[in-house]
Formats: C-alpha cells, structure tokens, sequence
C-alpha cells in the first residue's frame, strides 16, 4: 500500500537526515507521543480497498538556528523496540512531520508510543489520519501502480510532557460515552449510539504494573477496573462498559451521559482514553482522545503570614507557627490543609507569665479552618485549661510576643 507524500516512510526519513543534521541542542525535555498504524480491509465505496489509521508527528522549530529531531524509545504491545530513528534536521522556521514508525516488534496493526527529545524552541504536535486507499485502472501519478490514497480527515493526539511517577493519580477531562452533538433535545434515544470507549496505557517500568481505572459521573461510580499490564509496553483494552448511564430520562434525575477517568499505577507510565463512533449521524464527531494528565498533589499548607483578632495573635513561617493568646503560648507545625480549608494540628500552649518552666510545655490540639484571608483557630489544651476560638484577619509581618514575659 502506498500513502499520500504528507506520510512519510522511514526511507524518506533516512534521505532527509543525510541533509547532515547538526546534533540536537543541550537544552530539550523529552516528550511522549502515541503512534497508530490500523488498517482494516473495506469494499463499501466503488474501487475502494481499505481504511487507515495512522498516525503523524509535526516538528516546528521556532528557534533561530536550525535543529535535529528523532524518535529515541519506542513501546508497542509486544514491548520496547530498540530501534532508533535518524535525525530529522529541521531549519529555522521550518517544520518536519513522519508517520506512524515501522519498525515496533509487533507485526501488523499496532497502538504504541515513541519518546522524543525536543530542543528548546521546538515545537512537536502529532495527529490521526483517516485514510482511504483506492484501486486504479492504470498507473496512479505519485502513488505508484495499482492503489490512490486520499486523507479524509485528522484528528489530534495528545502530546506527554513526562512520565507520570508510580503511586501518582492522572485524570482525564470530561469524557463523551454517547454521541451528545447529535441529541440536542433527546429526540432520538441516545443510548442507542455509545460510543467505543478504549483505555490505552504504557508501562515504562521494569516490572508489571497494576494500574487502576475508575469512571466517575457526579457522585456514581461507573467503572472500578484493575488491569495488569506486561514490563516496557503498551496495552489497550477495547469496549469498557458502564451499564446504562441513561442519557434521555424520564424520571427528573440527572442525565449521565459524560464521565471523568481516573487511574492509579504502581510503573511510570502514560495513558489516555479514546473514544470511537461509527454511526453516520449528522454532527457526528468519530473520533475523541482524552489524555490522563497527573493530578497535583502537593500539600497545600497554612500560607507564611501573621494574623490578629479577639485577642489572639498567629504567626507561621517556614519552621512553623507560633499563638499567642494574652498570657497564652501555643505552638505547632504549619498545617496541611484539607480540601475544604481545614487543618487539625497537635502542638503544645501553656501559660507563659514571669520566669519560663524549663519542663516540656503541655501538649495541644489545634483545630483551624481558612476562609478567603480569615484564619479561625480552636485551642484545646490539656489539662484544666478551657478550649477557645479565636477568628483572625492579615495583620502585618512580625512575630507574635507573648505580653506576660
């Protein structure tokens, strides 16, 4: 089969890196795209021999000199190819693109991913073309004899800026599960038209990952999935299903019709979620892909500040926070806050007034809440001491002197 010049083979690739590529500047990160090669035979158009899926990536060097591109690390369902590309060079304001590599272990169809370095001003992009290949009476010009492919059409694919760490959450957006566009106003029974949803993941690990799927929709669950996926490779797992979100309702309840993905490995890895829809509707979008992007969990804690009100003084810096409250000494670590703007604390507060006890001071809990710029605190002390709240504004820089000493 021959494909349009816009897909280049890897012969193509080796003619142009003969263009003596300079190496690749100091400077780059490394990226990870997905790559599709599908082919499926298809006779439902006059002369027409097969569809095509396959996928291409776009280099754009915005940089002043001229750079060199090329594919590193390669993972398809059979594991890491070993081969590695010849450098693409890539002038200054130009723009290079390949297909799908050929070279993956795997014979035939294959999902996989390529891990790129890209210099700094570099800007890399990839897609999916739909492709269509005709049979011809007599020599077709630029495709050579016998077959004519034409494109119909290109969707993006997501580009990873990284691997996602093992043990860290990644989520996706809000993912379609039927062909919304086409059912405005529930007309038509939309659960008649789901769409194929696909969950395609790469281990990057050594060892086998377990890697964790789960769908939510509000406050459901639609999916809670474990899968297990082989050392340096990819895998996909086709036609998840989710019951009957029930789009077009009768009963005044929410329609479900989107869901938002979330997994969990234990390998460094990257995945994504497809979507596929075959019905030819009007307005129909075939073809969706949703990158699971790594959740921020870094603990959000108590801003550095000092706070005054109802008597009370809070100071927190980076070694952590001080209270003082009249003749009353509180101390704790800067908080981590909850979701909600809470925090709960152990710490210890004594009454400070004259010589300081050289004994440990007593031990405290502190329960607090953010709001906006207003900080509340509740002391509960050990011991006869009675527990108090304490609602604080931003108050200027400086520490919190206890009155009494």
């Amino acid at each position: 089969m021959r494909f349009p010049a816009s897909l280049l083979s890897l012969a193509a690739l080796a003619a142009l890196a003969a263009l003596a590529a300079p190496p690749l500047a100091a400077q780059t990160r490394t990226v990870y795209a997905p790559v599709v090669s599908v082919t499926r035979p298809d006779t439902s158009l006059p002369r027409l021999q097969a569809k095509t899926l396959l996928s291409r990536l776009d280099f754009f060097n915005a940089s002043p000199v001229g750079q060199s591109v090329y594919v590193t690390s390669r993972w398809g369902p059979c594991g890491q190819a070993s081969f590695v590309t010849d450098p693409l060079f890539v002038p200054p304001g130009g723009v290079v693109f390949f297909g799908a590599p050929q070279t993956f272990d795997c014979p035939g169809d294959y999902v996989g991913v390529v891990a790129v370095p890209v210099a700094a001003g570099v800007v890399v992009s990839s897609a999916l073309q739909r492709i269509l290949t005709f049979s011809c009476d007599a020599t077709c010009p630029g495709n050579g004899p016998g077959t004519a492919s034409i494109s119909t059409g290109e969707v993006r694919l997501p580009i990873f800026e990284d691997l996602v760490p093992p043990g860290r959450e990644a989520a996706s957006g809000s993912v379609p599960l039927y062909n919304e566009e086409a059912f405005p106003a529930c007309g038509l029974d939309a659960r008649l038209y789901p769409r194929r949803v696909n969950f395609t993941v790469l281990n990057a690990g050594a060892a086998t990952a377990t890697i964790t799927l789960r769908a939510t929709a509000g406050a459901g669950t639609l999916l809670d999935q474990t899968y297990h996926v082989a050392p340096k490779s990819v895998a996909q797992f086709n036609g998840l299903s989710f019951g009957d979100p029930q789009i077009c309702r009768s009963d005044g309840q929410p329609a479900v019709s989107r869901a938002v993905f979330r997994a969990l490995s234990d390998q460094p890895s990257v995945a994504w979620v497809s979507t596929t829809f075959d019905a030819d509707l009007p307005d129909s979008i075939r073809y969706g892909f949703f990158p699971l992007i790594p959740v921020d969990t870094t603990p959000v804690t108590l801003a550095i500040g000092r706070w005054t009100g109802g008597g009370a003084c809070l100071s927190a810096s980076d070694t952590g926070c001080d209270m003082a409250v009249g003749c009353g000494h509180g101390q704790f670590p800067r908080p981590v806050l909850r979701d909600d703007g809470t925090f709960d604390v152990e710490g210890t507060y004594r009454i400070e007034a004259g010589p300081v006890s050289i004994d440990p001071a007593p031990p405290a809990r502190f329960f607090g809440s953010v709001s906006g710029t207003t900080v509340t605190v509740t002391v509960v002390p050990s011991g006869a001491l009675p527990s108090a709240t304490y609602t604080m504004s931003p108050a200027a820089p400086g520490g919190c002197p206890v009155p009494c000493l």
